[in-house]
This record gives C-alpha cells, structure tokens and sequence, in this order.
C-alpha cells in the first residue's frame, strides 16, 4: 500500500499528533532505554554488559558473562548533523520571546541554533505586517523580500503563529521531509541488510562474533535522516502491518530490533518472524 504524507519532525503526520519519546529520552540515557524494551519484549534480565572494562564490549546480555544467551549490540542509524542541531536546539525546549504571539517554526539542516539572534525581530516584524503563516518561499521572497531574507539567514523555512495572543513562546523542529510511503514495510528487510553491511558497522558485527552468546541481536533505533525517507515514515506511521519479507542479516546476527526514536512502538525479526514491540520509556523514566 503506497500512499504520500508530508510531515515535520514535531511528529505531525497526515494532520494527527503523535507521541515524541526522543522528548523523554533527554532524561534516560540510550542504554538504558534499550535495555527497558528488551527486557519487557523478551521477559527476561537484561543487564548491561558494555562497563567500559574492556574495548570491543557489546552493550547488553541476557545470561551470564562467560556464556549468555543473547548479546545485543545497539547502533544508532543518525544523522550526526540533525542530531547536532536537534540537541543544542529544539531538543531543550522552547523559546521565550518578546513577542506578542506563540509561534512554531522549521529549522533548515544548514541552520546553527547560536545565530538565531535575530529571531525576534523578524516575528515582531510578522505580528506588525499580518504575517502569521510564513512559508519561506518564492512567494515570501516576491512579497515581503526584506522578511524573506531574514528568514533565510536564520535557515527558517516555515513559521506559523499558533496563537496570536500568546505569551511569547516559540518552538522549533526540524525541517519536514516527505514523499511516498510504503505502509507495508516493503523497503525495511533490504534496508537493514545494507545497514549492518555498511563498513561503518564492521564493529558491530566483530563485537557480536566475539560474544560466546548463543543468539546475536542488533538494535538499530532510528533518528533524524538517518534511514531513507521510505522506512522513516514507515517506522513512525504506527506499523499497521509488518514486512513480509525476512532480513537478509549479515552473519552473526540473526535477530534485529529497528524503532523510530519519534515513534512509540517497533519491530524486530526474531529469527523466524517480524514482531511489534512497545518502545514507549516505561519504568526508565521513573
């Protein structure tokens, strides 16, 4: 099933609210989160194994050290720059302005949080000339040049006043991404293949082999841009239907766990079938 959505990292899709879990993980570390899920998915211990005692540990086991029965090795699919800028920016919450209105807004990829200076007066400026949807388009750049400009400066692509009689406060994502949507999950076994593959994962694979354990899982939480469009909005559209295809692993894995970070559930191949898990923070965050 094919269908298009386009949606901004606030987790607006198809005009509905979701969750945002990355919001929470700020308080829990990755690790730990990890560790919750597997232990709630699995029903067993999890402990983690990775104590920075020795190089090339693996991050977490079920079983005992010299003989578990599973090694999970946890890789984030990312992009370095986005999580950068979700981290210095949007990530610690939202701004307090002097500005009459509450205001939302998308930050370009190019866009450095420390030079948003001149934000303020470029919504004050929007408030006083009526401009409370502001795409920053060609349109804007004929219209109002001067606000366009500012706009651009700032690597602002959208600002959409929100309440117009507001306290002056201003929240910022990132830039949407959109395109087609593979509701099946179609495109999620060949991807996770050529993931764990990449060279960039030949220490995941190496930790795993070097395990002892009897099963070998890998968890691939998934970030911004860090998987291709497709699986993206696949992960974060609330996984109606699962893949119909196995993974083609690279060896040792033969089990893998993949979850959108802005997503409230997952799914993972448990060496004989796809499975959805519950992602949401759970017990950590107490």
């Amino acid at each position: 099933t094919l269908s298009i959505h386009s949606f901004p990292t606030t987790l607006f899709l198809a005009g509905v609210a979701r969750p945002n879990p990355i919001a929470e993980l700020q308080h829990v570390s990755i690790d730990l989160w990890v560790r919750d899920i597997c232990r709630r998915a699995l029903e067993q211990p999890v402990m983690i194994h990775d104590d920075q005692s020795q190089p090339g540990m693996y991050d977490l086991r079920l079983g005992p050290i010299g003989a578990p029965a599973i090694a999970i090795e946890c890789v984030r699919a990312m992009d370095a720059t986005l999580e950068e800028l979700w981290s210095v920016g949007p990530g610690r919450g939202s701004l307090k302005l002097g500005v009459t209105g509450d205001w939302t807004g998308t930050l370009r990829r190019e866009a450095r949080f420390n030079k948003l200076a001149g934000l303020e007066a470029t919504l004050r400026d929007c408030e006083e000339t009526g401009l409370w949807n502001v795409h920053v388009d060609w349109q804007l750049k004929r219209s109002h040049p001067r606000t366009f400009m500012a706009f651009e400066r700032l690597g602002i692509t959208w600002a959409s006043c929100v309440r117009e009689h507001g306290t002056g406060k201003v929240s910022l994502t990132l830039d949407e991404r959109g395109g087609v949507v593979d509701e099946e999950g179609g495109v999620v076994p060949d991807w996770i293949g050529e993931f764990l593959r990449s060279e960039a994962r030949s220490d995941v694979l190496s930790k795993l082999s070097r395990s002892n354990a009897a099963e070998r899982h890998v968890f691939v939480p998934v970030g911004w841009g860090g998987a291709p469009w497709p699986v993206e909005s696949y992960l974060t559209s609330g996984i109606d239907m699962l893949p119909a295809r196995p993974p083609d692993l690279p060896e040792p894995v033969g089990s893998v766990w993949i979850v959108s970070m802005h997503a409230t559930h997952g799914i993972r191949w448990d060496g004989k079938r796809w499975r959805k898990f519950d992602a949401r923070i759970g017990s950590v965050a107490a």
